[in-house]
């Protein structure tokens, strides 16, 4: 449960400063939707990637119990990485989008 609460945090906060850029963007835009729905995604992202630790963790535990010492589970790594490297992308695809938006205060 530690580990589900731990891991959920950190890659919240490692998705949000990922999402750096377009959060600036969309601030500077006037376009709270954006930031809503990018803050609701990266607390889903954290969400999975703490249920992927968690997971994978009990597996390890698992793993060792059954008497391998060498028990390492690349997968929840990787499938984690592919998280936030999707989340990323989109991010910085929605940023690159707002930034050739004409200002709403220059209209």
């Amino acid at each position: 449960m530690i580990t589900l609460i731990i891991a959920s945090f950190l890659f919240s906060g490692a998705a949000l400063v990922l999402g750096t850029p377009l959060f600036l963007m969309a601030r500077r835009k006037g376009r709270p939707e954006i930031l809503r729905r990018f803050f609701i995604g990266a607390a889903g992202i954290g969400l999975f990637c703490g249920l992927v630790s968690a997971r994978s963790e009990r597996l390890v535990n698992q793993c060792e119990v059954a008497g391998n010492p060498t028990c390492i589970d690349y997968g929840a790594v990787g499938f984690q990485i592919f998280a936030l490297f999707g989340y990323a992308l989109g991010a910085i695809g929605s940023a690159l989008t707002l930034r050739r938006e004409p200002d709403a205060l220059r209209r």
